[in-house]
């Protein structure tokens, strides 16, 4: 027995392409990978304003929520951008694509 302890690196031992030549693989399933993940929705806050913006896809509806989840705005909209008012603080907002696609973030103003 030797006192030289090796490294997880050393003992795993994997190589650069992804394959492991001990006893750990790393596998990539193809098929659970979803192959729409540029969509993108941008939100942003300064002084009381909420700027949302999605290049990809065309927003349906914005809430906005204040930390106890209450309702502060419900707005419906037709377009990939859209500016929001709302008193400062930190807030949760959730944008709502025609793609059907949903995005939550907070914000802090």
């Amino acid at each position: 027995i030797s006192g030289k302890k090796k490294s997880v690196a050393e003992e795993i031992k994997i190589e650069v392409d992804g394959t492991s030549v001990g006893r750990y693989e790393l596998v990539r399933n193809q098929d659970q990978i979803d192959s729409d993940h540029t969509a993108a929705v941008i939100v942003s806050s300064r002084n009381g304003r909420i700027h949302v913006l999605s290049p990809d896809s065309e927003i349906r509806k914005v809430i906005v929520y204040d930390l106890n989840g209450q309702n502060l705005c419900n707005r419906q909209v037709s377009g990939n951008e859209v500016e929001l008012t709302t008193l400062g603080g930190i807030r949760i907002v959730e944008v709502f694509l025609e793609s059907g696609k949903s995005f939550r973030t907070k914000i802090l103003d």
